[in-house]
């Protein structure tokens, strides 16, 4: 999960906490991250431009001569953008700036007239190529009426983020949103959240009117709810938008997809917009694909459905996978006026089991199969209806339409301080553990020295008394549990006779210039049988290989040494010098566990060393050692 820093700003107040604290407090609540990421770090001379006059260059066809405006003084820059106009506002790098790729701009003369800089694109300014909308690729940047010449470029345009990479455990859905974390924040530093505005004016006409749902499989689909849009224009989204998807790793495409994608990562909950003058009926039905039905998804592919996959249909024709991908249909594209807006609840295992059938990883099958909160559907859903009417235009229509239930979650689990106390460790008061209750946003019955503590549906991880001792361990701070040693009689450690064998013949070869291999237990039939030291009963067979390279146990080290050894000369390593200690599995007459004995092989080749101007180069016997046992 990638988080914007500015982002997290809009919901919690960090002003006074910088990226790397934030990131290291949420690494000690439990939420790890991975990297801190500075769009562009140590970028400056970047200002907003506007394009005041634009000429043709006398002696370049496609060149162009434009004076603008920075901000109190008027520099001529040459431009080999078609898209180049005057009144524009740009992005300047002016001399001095060094731009990514080590890009250092000068005041520089080009076909004998004078450019003081440089107006620039966002592949100038380091967003990948893959990153950057199709229509805007080999263009330069176009600023909103909003821009002040002279104004820091990257600030207007969101690079001076800094962006948090999360490596999340699979129970931490609710962490998958923006808004997640902000409430992770919120409980570490005992600061309130500010929920994102979803008011919008709604029309008298009533959605029920113009569009009805039905859900046939309602163990797939608990939950299905559409809003209508319409009026809508279609257009880029707003460049702070359009930079914070690109931030979370996402393309822009137009504001009503790229609204859609914003309010999947600020609620968590993906939404998916259908053209309803392309969706063929008035009708929204859910139910099973017919084995071998097919229908083409956004990304173009032919899709053949199982009977498992659940499909959203017009009540003839499946539109759109559930909860993977949506159907190129009714793909919104720039001539759609009106939209049906999905928002709704399906089953994590089947949205899996289809998305893994089919290879169909998305950044809405993810989410649905962690887990999406369900007091957040409709909510999801009225934010991007705002953003809609605010950013494209639209005209909402009054409701939204349903059919199912919402799935309710409603988890009361009791929490005694006494246990907490035990389990952690610690010395807590009642006031401290109530405290952090109320810090994680629970809602919390005092019992005296107990609580019975009702968990919000966002948290779908949180179901018995341990998950809630582990809450107030990661907000109490780990750091701040005592450190203790184990309670009972205590003796002097000391090696068995096996390890110290083991070290000591290790150290020995390591010291005779050996390096030490690991290989897999693992093996085929063919190899099993190689360089035995003693005849054995059939092999050890697994039941699920993972390849026919894998299928057995090793009765031997040798085998696998060689094929290092080979893999290491086939790439000009010749003087290569291997051991390894571990594990071979000889059967047992009587098919029960196999002995498991401890052996010790080498294999060298090449030369003991390489020739100096006294001494010539020996070469090594190319055989392996012979393979010994522990015994």
């Amino acid at each position: 999960m990638l988080v914007s820093y500015q982002w997290l700003n809009d919901y919690i107040d960090l002003k006074d906490i910088t990226p790397e604290e934030v990131a290291e407090l949420l690494t000690r609540g439990g939420l790890e991250v991975d990297h801190v990421h500075r769009f562009h770090d140590g970028i400056d001379h970047v200002v907003i431009g506007k394009v005041i006059e634009t000429t043709p260059h006398p002696d370049a066809d496609k060149l162009t001569i434009c004076q603008v405006d920075t901000g109190g003084e008027t520099s001529q820059i040459i431009c080999g953008a078609a898209n180049v106009v005057a009144a524009e506002y740009v992005v300047v790098a002016k001399p001095g700036a060094v731009l990514p790729g080590d890009v250092e701009i000068k005041k520089t003369t080009i076909r004998g007239e004078v450019s003081e800089g440089m107006i620039c694109a966002l592949d100038e300014l380091g967003v990948a190529d893959h990153m950057i909308p199709k229509e805007e690729q080999d263009q330069i940047i176009e600023l909103g009426n909003d821009a002040v010449p002279g104004g820091d470029a990257l600030d207007y345009l969101g690079l001076n983020d800094v962006i948090l990479e999360l490596d999340l455990t699979p129970n931490r859905a609710d962490a998958l949103s923006i808004i997640g974390v902000a409430y992770e924040l919120s409980a570490i530093l005992d600061r309130p959240i500010h929920v994102p505005d979803i008011e919008h004016g709604a029309v008298r006409k009533n959605v029920a009117d113009v569009v009805s749902v039905t859900v046939e499989n309602g163990e797939d689909v608990p939950y299905y709810g559409a809003k209508v849009v319409q009026k809508l224009k279609i257009g880029p989204s707003p460049k702070w938008m359009q930079m914070r998807l690109i931030g979370a790793g996402m393309r822009p495409v137009n504001n009503v997809v790229d609204i859609t994608n914003y309010v999947m990562l600020e609620y968590g909950q993906p939404l998916h917009a259908f053209d309803f003058d392309r969706f063929g009926t008035n009708e929204v039905v859910t139910r099973k694909a017919k084995p071998g039905e097919k229908m083409i998804t956004l990304d173009e592919a032919e899709r053949v459905l199982a009977g498992t996959d659940v499909v959203i249909t017009n009540g003839t024709d499946p539109v759109a996978l559930a909860g993977v991908m949506g159907g190129a249909s009714s793909e919104v594209v720039d001539s759609t006026t009106t939209i049906l807006l999905e928002a709704a609840q399906f089953d994590a295992l089947n949205v899996r089991e289809t998305a893994k059938r089919l290879g169909l990883r998305s950044e809405s099958s993810m989410r649905f199969e962690k887990g999406i909160n369900p007091q957040g559907t409709s909510e999801a859903a009225e934010r991007a209806a705002y953003l809609l009417e605010r950013y494209a235009e639209g005209s909402v229509l009054n409701g939204i339409v349903e059919s199912g239930e919402m799935p309710q979650y409603q988890q009361e689990v009791e929490v005694n301080l006494g246990r907490v106390n035990q389990r952690l460790g610690t010395s807590l008061h009642v006031e401290e553990v109530e405290q952090i209750l109320y810090r994680l946003g629970f809602t919390v019955e005092s019992l005296g020295e107990s609580w019975r503590v009702i968990i919000p549906a966002r948290r779908l991880d949180l179901n018995i008394e341990e998950d809630l001792m582990e809450e107030v361990a990661r907000i109490h701070g780990y750091d701040n549990i005592p450190s203790t040693y184990p309670i009972g009689e205590r003796t002097g450690g000391s090696l068995t006779n096996t390890q110290k064998l083991k070290r000591k013949a290790r150290r020995f070869l390591e010291g005779a210039g050996m390096n030490e291999a690991i290989t897999y237990s693992l093996t085929s039939e063919a190899k099993s049988v190689q360089f035995m030291l003693k005849e054995t009963a059939a092999d050890v067979r697994v039941l699920m290989p993972m390849s026919a390279e894998r299928q057995v146990l090793r009765r031997s080290l040798i085998p696998h040494l060689l094929d290092s050894v080979g893999y290491n000369k086939n790439r000009q390593q010749t003087n290569v010098a291997f051991f390894e200690m571990g594990s071979v599995f000889l059967p047992t007459p009587d098919d029960n566990l196999p002995h498991e004995e401890l052996r010790i092989a080498g294999a060298l080749t090449g030369a003991f060393g390489e020739s100096s101007w006294q001494k010539q180069r020996r070469a090594l016997i190319s055989l392996p050692l012979k393979e010994s046992s522990k015994g």
